[in-house]
């Protein structure tokens, strides 16, 4: 497989594609492909090497990376048609979310050996990492995105109760210019986590997914909508995913 970066095309051998999906919450090796409408989707035969849920996939420097998910705290590369560990993550396990912002992978949230993080952590080369600054509030399978030169994190979960698998999702919307100092710019159309969004086009962002889950209503249940933003605040309905998509990686290449 022949991988080239133009215009945010990922280039095989067989065919063009302009999305991948990767990953999902039940954990799997599958990887998705989507044309550029973001419409219709189809299965991959490029696998990774171990079942993977909650985890974070990103473009960087020219190769791809997953970062961690499902416990296995490793740092995937892509090369050719094989994924191969390169490093390891500090304390995250999954529900992280992966970005890169300024010549840097960053790793938001996600669950540690303490609970849910709210702990931003950096890395130049996917290797190493340093602790460089925190969220908010305490946040897990919630979505980081760049966009417009600022980083965005969407929702996710704040609170989990591992007695009675109660959790509680947020639609909050943080921002930070740095990486280091973040403050609320707006909210969700809902309560969402495990969501999937990514920067398509350098003009929009596409959302697809998530799960809805209140604690003290004691309700929850997946999404299947894709919605649509132009300024990473405001959101609008787009279409439907194939099926509900909750976890998963989405790509823009």
């Amino acid at each position: 497989m022949v991988v080239t970066m133009d215009k945010f095309k990922i280039v095989f051998t067989l065919a063009i594609f302009n999305l991948l999906f990767i990953g999902c919450a039940e954990s799997t090796k599958t990887v998705f492909t989507a044309d550029k409408d973001a419409k219709n989707w189809e299965k991959e035969d490029v696998s990774l090497p171990v079942a993977l849920s909650n985890s974070g996939a990103v473009s960087f420097k020219g190769s791809l990376y997953q970062v961690s998910g499902s416990d296995a705290k490793k740092v995937l590369k892509l090369e050719g048609k094989n994924w191969v560990e390169v490093g390891k993550v500090p304390n995250i396990s999954s529900g992280h979310s992966v970005v890169v912002f300024k010549d840097k992978m960053y790793l938001i949230g996600g669950l540690s050996e303490m609970g849910i993080s709210k702990k931003v952590y950096s890395s130049s080369d996917g290797v190493s990492w340093v602790e460089s600054g925190a969220l908010p509030g305490h946040r897990t399978n919630g979505k980081a995105i760049v966009f417009k030169e600022k980083m965005f994190y969407y929702g996710g979960v704040s609170s989990y109760d591992i007695d009675t698998l109660e959790a509680q999702s947020e639609k909050t919307i943080f921002v930070s210019e740095d990486g280091v100092s973040w403050n609320t710019a707006g909210y969700l159309p809902n309560e969402t986590g495990g969501m999937s969004i990514e920067n398509y086009n350098c003009e929009s962002l596409i959302m697809v997914g998530g799960v809805y889950s209140n604690a003290k209503l004691k309700s929850e249940g997946p999404y299947s909508s894709v919605f649509t933003s132009t300024d990473g605040v405001t959101w609008e309905y787009l279409s439907n995913f194939s099926n509900a998509a909750v976890g998963g990686s989405l790509i823009s290449l």
